[in-house]
């Protein structure tokens, strides 16, 4: 609903959640809560505590608090550290999981500021929370413990590397003992002592074949939903499990994380209804996946690069006196991210984003940028036509156009603010560019480029300028524009190159690129003992981003038929018999009956093998059934 309101009510509502931030208050409207109570499962209906009250919100109290959850989040991601290093150092940690009974009803105000405080959440974020449970009258006081905390449901651990425990201390919470465990399940994560990840892993699979379930009920390998349709399932059913909590149960042995990918590998193979001895390799190609293993790396990098000081890269340090921790050699995805992001300084970090007012804005300029590969660099211009004033200059080489599309555009604002232009005009070519700053996406993954120009946008509207933008097509013959195309490409030949940070987004496509060629390394190495043939046509310069039955609209059957062929595991007598299908590898002819003879040389199928190479001929496959016939020719 709020997303549908004009540009002068979304002007007023930033200005409500700023004063709100600066007061440390929030309205008297804010604080209506409409409660529900909700009876909980196999609980007596005439007893209060058997219902669990949820508390509705109105819609613009929640968006303020998804803005301050977005900003303060990272700031309890450190815990593992502590017990990790305790392991390097032969040490043991006792931790304590308490049940909380009605934990939010019983949050002591003051105690959560001072945690709010250790954490170094900024005052501002500190006021707002406080003001939106103090001001609702949302708590119990109580002196009891025992009234609060639950012995029954709480939980002691003790984590040793070895496991071996020789005696534990009695804890003791209102009079009831607290009973030990070996493993339990918080936040979702069932954790053991050893911290191995067995069980959790095991709970990963099995959440896992409940997605895979729902593939089979999808198709069979003649019928069914469409393969780019049944991976789209995959990724909403079964990746965000095989993703949550996978920085942490990284550590685990190959033996455990080759679960996983088993899993992984059995949806994939009911998605492509391939059959059970096709390499795995192939499997991932097929369905442009990276392995899990990789995908981790990556999904740890581009979540530690938002923030100055992760408390994870601050508390681990130098990781080398962990080395003696990893089973097998398996270095954690985490620890080798840490290894890439060390000495990083090329990206602009910190501990929060500035909740900015951004009224409608207009500009009076052209702006462009250029990007070159050969050899790297960005530059960017500026042209005021009225004025006859030209800008334009050099960016770092690592810089996307988006960012330096988003810089021409601040430039521009900077150049009209120090000549106190009151009503300008920018004229840009960048859509992605125009879209972000009209877009109000503040949380931690927010781009730092973009939120500059916002300020200026917001510096101009508060000094009384007029402000307004507009997007044109590139190349299309706009002369003022075009001029500023030209100045964009000159100054990518200028040989100062300002010292400018930027968002970590402005990393995240080139490690993405070097996870990429990290996979289709370790594709090509298995490509020599597993997948040869398939390996044989398929090379470093053809890797798909995006599969190629993707947009095909043909049916299920053909597409598996097709995905079979290329794959060179399919119903043929040879392959038949090397997997103990078929007693003999020979065709009805009396040939082998592998690929090349059926394709090539079968004269059961003469006629059939001279129509499909017509029909081939006629245009390029994009299935490359030519290369692999003329990879079988060959042989």
């Amino acid at each position: 609903m709020y997303i549908h309101l004009p540009p002068s009510a979304k002007s007023d509502l930033i200005q409500i959640y700023n004063n709100c931030l600066r007061s440390g208050s929030i309205p008297e409207d804010f604080q209506n809560v409409l409660i529900l109570p909700i009876l909980k499962k196999s609980k007596p209906p005439n007893l209060p505590s058997s219902y669990r009250p949820i508390a509705l919100s109105p819609c613009i109290v929640k968006i303020l608090e998804t803005m301050i959850k977005n900003r303060i989040e990272h700031k309890i991601e450190e815990r593992i550290g502590y017990i990790y290093t305790a392991f390097a150092q032969g040490k043991k940690v006792i931790a304590v999981f308490l049940d909380i009974k009605g934990a939010y009803d019983h949050v002591i105000p003051s105690v959560l500021q001072k945690d709010l405080e250790d954490a170094c959440v900024p005052a501002a974020e500190s006021n707002i929370i406080l003001a939106l449970l103090t001001q609702r009258h949302l708590f119990i006081a109580s002196s009891s413990t025992s009234r609060i905390l639950g012995p029954e449901k709480s939980t002691a651990m003790i984590f040793t590397r070895s496991g071996v425990v020789r005696c534990t201390p009695v804890m003791r919470l209102g009079g009831a003992n607290i009973p030990w465990k070996k493993e339990h399940k918080y936040l979702g994560m069932m954790i053991e002592g050893n911290l191995r990840w067995r069980k959790h892993v095991e709970m990963i699979v099995g959440k896992t074949v409940s997605a895979h379930n729902t593939v089979k009920a999808l198709c069979r390998k003649s019928w069914g939903a469409h393969s780019s349709t049944l991976i789209m399932v995959y990724k909403v059913l079964a990746a965000p499990h095989l993703d949550y909590g996978s920085l942490v149960y990284g550590r685990c042995s190959r033996e455990i994380l080759l679960k996983l990918d088993r899993a992984q590998y059995a949806i994939f193979r009911s998605i492509f209804s391939m059959m059970k001895s096709t390499p795995t390799n192939i499997l991932l190609f097929e369905s442009s996946q990276i392995p899990l293993h990789l995908r981790r790396r990556y999904k740890y990098v581009t979540k530690a690069l938002r923030m100055l000081h992760h408390p994870v890269l601050e508390f681990m340090g130098d990781t080398s006196h962990l080395e003696r921790l990893w089973f097998n050699g398996t270095v954690p995805p985490y620890i080798q991210a840490i290894g890439e992001l060390s000495g990083e300084t090329r990206v602009h970090r910190s501990h929060t984003i500035p909740i900015v007012s951004t009224p409608l804005a207009h500009i009076l300029v052209f702006t462009d940028a250029s990007l070159s590969s050969n050899p790297d660099s960005v530059g960017y211009g500026v042209y005021f036509p009225s004025m006859g004033i030209k800008t334009s200059g050099r960016l770092p080489d690592y810089w996307s156009i988006f960012n330096a599309e988003l810089y021409a555009i601040g430039r521009a604002m900077s150049e009209s603010l120090e000549r106190n232009l009151s009503r300008v005009l920018v004229v840009s070519d960048s859509l992605s560019a125009l879209e972000a700053l009209k877009s109000n996406k503040f949380c931690s993954d927010a781009d730092i480029a973009l939120m500059r120009v916002r300020q200026l946008f917001y510096t101009a509207s508060s000094a009384g300028h007029s402000v307004s933008c507009i997007w044109v097509p590139s190349h299309s013959y706009i002369h003022d524009n075009d001029v500023a195309d030209r100045l964009a490409n000159e100054g990518r030949y200028a040989e100062s190159v300002p010292d400018i940070s930027a968002g970590p987004q402005i990393l995240w496509s080139g490690y993405k690129k070097y996870i990429r060629d990290l996979w289709i390394r370790d594709f090509l190495d298995l490509c020599k003992y597993k997948g040869k043939i398939y390996g044989s046509y398929v090379h470093q310069g053809n890797f798909p981003r995006v599969a190629w039955y993707s947009k095909l609209d043909k049916p299920r059957r053909f597409i598996t038929t097709i995905l079979r062929l290329r794959s060179g595991h399919c119903l043929t007598p040879a392959h038949l018999h090397r997997i103990g299908l078929r007693e003999s590898p020979n065709c009805d002819c009396g040939a082998l009956g592998d690929l090349p003879h059926i394709f090539l040389s079968c004269e059961l199928h003469k006629e059939k093998i001279e129509l499909m190479y017509t029909k081939l001929s006629r245009g390029a496959s994009p299935y490359h059934l030519i290369s692999m016939i003329l990879y079988l020719q060959t042989t």
